[in-house]
């Protein structure tokens, strides 16, 4: 999925060479508070991407999640949020989640308020993608509305395995 510029045009770049991405694992696995998950689908258990949360902060109980790609025509996306919320919160105790989105990319941005993670800010000039600055987008979900969103994600969710 590394190597697909469709999916990774508004991620960090990363090498597509395996060594490359090995030693970046190894490296990982020493990271304290840094939780990298595979996602797969539930009945044939293919690989559909990936998906982190990151950045802890246990002082203020907030973390970051993000790291996210899935392949191409994945339904995973709502179910591996989901995950990674019910993780953060339920899991890990956290009081807030947040991620950071390149303004210009619509779709994650429209996704994130369609499923009620409508605390945002904007943050101009703010990630860094092969030399070039861009505006991001901060959204912010904090446990007190977790309920809520969770329950919507779970409703979408139940349509796309009724699908």
């Amino acid at each position: 999925m590394r190597s697909d510029s469709h999916l990774t045009q508004y991620l960090h770049g990363a090498s597509t060479n395996k060594e490359d991405q090995l030693s970046w694992l190894k490296n990982y696995y020493d990271r304290a508070g840094d939780y990298y998950f595979v996602v797969e689908e539930k009945t044939s258990c293919r690989k559909e991407g990936l998906v982190s949360l990151y950045n802890l902060d246990n002082l203020n109980s907030r973390a970051e999640w993000g790291r996210w790609l899935l392949r191409r025509g994945s339904l995973a996306a709502v179910e591996s949020v989901l995950l990674i919320f019910t993780f953060a919160f339920q899991m890990l105790k956290m009081n807030s989640v947040y991620s950071l989105t390149v303004a210009d990319n619509k779709k994650v941005v429209s996704f994130h308020n369609s499923v009620g993670i409508t605390s945002q800010r904007e943050l101009p000039e703010y990630i860094l993608i092969n030399t070039v600055l861009h505006d991001a987008v901060e959204h912010s979900l904090d446990v007190r509305d977790w309920p809520a969103v969770r329950g919507k994600l779970e409703n979408y969710a139940r349509r796309l395995e009724e699908r």
